[in-house]
């Protein structure tokens, strides 16, 4: 019996071609949103997952006041390191790390350069005690002690050393920068594991308080991080712990540092990690929930089209069930023939999830891949096709097999009645496809009319034209004034500036400054941005009242914002002012307008500038209609003069603005192609559902032709109908659709608002894509031969 069911499938998928390729294409895309969202949401959580004891595993954060809100930053002062070992006895383990980013490497006699590096860190044997490596040479518990050494994985070794043996490779030495010599002590095996601690160079941590000497518990960067392991169920006294440590430690003067906090390692990815890539939970909830109402889309796709064409499968059922066939045989033989469709969906899913990887290459992580094959993909597409043939094949099953054997040989099947609940669901079901369509345009637009607010705003001074590189941390402002002068003398470059960092950046550096009001000090806390007197005039940032300062480390500049949070007045009256600063007099010497230095997510922050002789970045204005990759080449040059032994390269300012905005465009792409899927499976399945109908009223049609009606009285007549579809999809998108948009564009503190065009737009471009689909079919269908549709009445 099962062999003739998928002879009878087979013949029915032979005899109606289109009708099954609707089903099939449908599905596949259905089940190729689902399980590629599957594997990115798989992919996302197995970071660091394999670690021995991970669940006891934590990092340390620190609680940062930014005035108006508290924020977590993953950098920890470096002492934390002792004072954690001497005062938490609840923690086993510690692990400083600092993220040294990337290197050029050297022999040790300097005959050699190795290349660069781009991941090299500074780690004590606590790293190694925290996290799994596997040791190939050296010993884990005393090889990085001294100052001075390093442990390489297999990777860097071969790299360094080509086809050496391992015990040959110990006792090398290598240099890295200029200035940092290390002995190799140890080499462990590559991470074969997804895993957020790429590194592939670990420099003994107590090279880097020799080395910078930063010994302070003012001193806080991302780049210097704490893990720790804590002893089962301690970490109720480990955050104890920490509190009392933070209240010995930390001083008054440092009241910005109000605590820490411990983040489980399985966290760390969906947070701040080392390679660029942080996992985002927000989005992947979401690409969840649209690749489901893709799927969705699908399923009402077969449901309408099964349904609507019961007819032609009543006659088969009628004669099934004279000849003694059950209820129960029928509805096995039409499961059975939709699981074989979902079987060629879920063959057609594999090449296209492919093709989908490929199209989204430059948005999935790195070391993304299918892997179709593996048990748990086989399990999860298993479960797919399950919930498929429910949702799919239960209700159009129970619907035809019920059918009466007299009524369906008679071909009474499929007539309407004056409230048929198949042909009820159907609409309804359009009404939904449709639906989430018009909300996925809706959505789409305005994200883009965002996106185009953000880079087209004004951010208060010139960003094109602007790139800037960083220096070594132990730069000194001797030798980048003189790299400066170097980059002056290159063609095609206008001005050049010293500064902390550059004008628009994710780093916020905040001073607390006072100011006298009614004889008493009150202070106010603001952003600090440091640089050399040419900083703003490279930016053509405009003065609103006084001068740009010169090489004095007692003027400042205000913003807007600082002017108003200190309470100075006007610009002008605030000239002169003088406010304290650790002790030290510094006067207002200008004041300029609110410009944004951080992303379009925060206000403007009150903000000083000040001059300063620390300067870890250069920024150069090139002049217009220069030869960008040229002058970018000798720029590069004249860097290489000062910095020989550097691998770092120049960026541009407006790339940096756009860059704040990268999820935000990859959210974007997706939601679009989400779209255009959710769009062509709407239209597929009403293409195949308005064919079918106007089938089944080709005599209507003709009789109507015949008494007089006009073809625009037939499109009028057929189309009103769908049109009425459309606009009741359309009112059902408008809360969803706003629902998400004020939730997303609530990240921004400057958006756009809710124009109503854009939901205009979208309920417009649904209904004319539905008008297309209806009139094609119906003006076909009006031009057809009365005479030879009626010719058997």
């Amino acid at each position: 019996m099962l062999k003739n069911y998928i002879k009878i499938a087979v013949r029915n998928i032979k005899r109606y071609p289109l009708r099954h390729f609707i089903h099939v294409f449908g599905l596949a895309i259905g089940i190729t949103s689902c399980f590629v969202v599957f594997k990115l949401i798989n992919f996302e959580y197995s970071f660091d997952s394999f670690h021995q004891d991970g669940d006891q595993i934590y990092r340390v954060n620190t609680m940062v006041d930014y005035g108006r809100m508290i924020s977590i930053s993953p950098g920890t002062p470096q002492p934390l390191n002792e004072a954690l070992k001497n005062e938490i006895p609840s923690i086993e383990i510690t692990a400083p790390l600092y993220d040294a980013g990337k290197l050029t490497v050297r022999s040790g006699d300097e005959s050699k350069n190795l290349g660069v590096t781009d991941h090299v860190s500074y780690v004590d044997n606590g790293y190694f005690e925290l996290f799994n490596y596997k040791w190939l040479a050296g010993e884990a518990s005393y090889a990085l002690d001294e100052p001075n050494t390093v442990v390489l994985t297999l990777k860097s070794a071969k790299k360094y050393f080509g086809n050496q043996s391992l015990n040959q490779i110990i006792g090398n030495e290598l240099l890295y920068g200029d200035t940092i010599r290390a002995i190799v002590k140890g080499v462990v095996a590559n991470h074969t594991k997804t895993s957020d601690f790429v590194f592939t160079d670990f420099i003994s941590y107590s090279t880097v308080f020799n080395k910078q000497g930063e010994d302070n518990w003012s001193s806080l960067s991302t780049l210097s991080q704490m893990f720790v392991k804590l002893l089962p169920q301690q970490k109720e006294a480990t955050l104890d712990g920490l509190a009392a440590v933070h209240k010995k430690y930390v001083s008054p003067e440092n009241d910005w540092m109000t605590g820490f906090d411990l983040e489980p390692l399985q966290e760390v990815h969906f947070s701040s990690t080392f390679n660029g890539h942080v996992g985002n939970k927000k989005t992947l909830n979401g690409l969840m929930i649209i690749g489901f109402l893709i799927l969705i889309i699908a399923c009402v796709n077969f449901i309408n089209l099964e349904t609507a064409q019961a007819q032609l499968k009543s006659k088969e059922v009628g004669i099934r069930k004279s000849l003694g066939s059950s209820r129960k045989q029928l509805i096995g033989q039409f499961l059975l023939a939709t699981y074989l469709i979902i079987l060629f969906a879920i063959i057609s899913a594999i090449l296209l999830s492919h093709v989908v990887v490929i199209y989204f290459e430059n948005l999935l992580p790195s070391g993304f891949h299918l892997n179709f094959f593996a048990w748990e993909n086989i399990a999860f597409v298993l479960t797919v096709s399950l919930f498929v043939l429910f949702v799919c094949g239960i209700y159009p099953a129970f619907v035809i097999s019920k059918y009466s054997p007299v009524k369906a040989l008679k071909s009474k099947i499929g007539k309407r009645k004056k409230f048929d609940i198949n042909y009820f669901l159907r609409k309804n079901l359009i009404v939904v496809q449709f639906g989430f369509s018009i909300v996925f345009i809706i959505v789409v637009l305005a994200i883009k009319s965002q996106m185009n607010f953000l880079l087209n705003k004004d951010l208060g001074y010139e960003k094109e034209a602007i790139v800037y590189i960083d220096t070594p941390r132990n730069g000194s402002f001797a030798k980048n004034s003189t790299l400066k002068n170097e980059l002056l003398i290159v063609p095609g470059v206008d001005a050049v500036s010293l500064s902390f960092d550059e004008l628009m950046s994710g780093s916020l550096f905040t001073a607390t400054v006072g100011h006298e009001t009614s004889g008493e000090l009150e202070e106010v806390e603001l952003q600090m941005k440091m640089s050399d007197t040419s900083y703003l005039r490279l930016h053509e940032v405009p003065l609103l009242a006084g001068r740009y300062f010169r090489n004095s480390k007692n003027e400042i500049i205000l913003n807007n914002a600082a002017l108003k949070k200190i309470g100075f007045g006007s610009p002008a009256e605030a000239i002169g002012k003088p406010l304290n600063y650790r002790g030290s007099e510094l006067i207002v010497v200008g004041i300029i307008d609110d410009i944004h230095t951080r992303s379009m997510y925060e206000a403007v922050k009150p903000t000083m500038f000040t001059f300063s002789e620390t300067s870890f970045n250069v920024n150069i204005k090139l002049a217009s209609e220069v030869n960008i990759p040229a002058t970018l080449d000798d720029l590069q040059k004249s860097y290489k003069k000062i910095y020989p032994n550097e691998a770092q390269s120049f960026q541009f300012l407006d790339e940096t603005v756009a860059n704040f905005y990268k999820n935000e465009f990859r959210l974007r792409k997706i939601l679009f192609f989400a779209t255009a899927l959710a769009i062509f499976l709407s239209a597929l399945g009403l293409f195949g559902l308005v064919s079918f109908t106007i089938s089944q009223r080709l005599k209507e049609i003709s009789i109507r032709k015949i008494l007089g009606a006009s073809i625009a009285d037939i499109l009028l007549l057929v189309s009103k109908e769908y049109a009425l579809l459309m606009v009741v999809s359309f009112l059902l998108a408008i809360y969803p659709a706003w629902y998400f948009l004020n939730d997303w564009l609530s990240n921004f503190y400057y958006r756009i608002s809710m124009p109503i065009g854009i939901y205009l737009l979208s309920g417009t471009i649904a209904l004319f894509l539905c008008l297309c689909i209806v009139i094609l079919h119906s003006f076909n269908a009006a031009n057809r031969n009365p005479a030879e549709v009626l010719k058997d009445e």
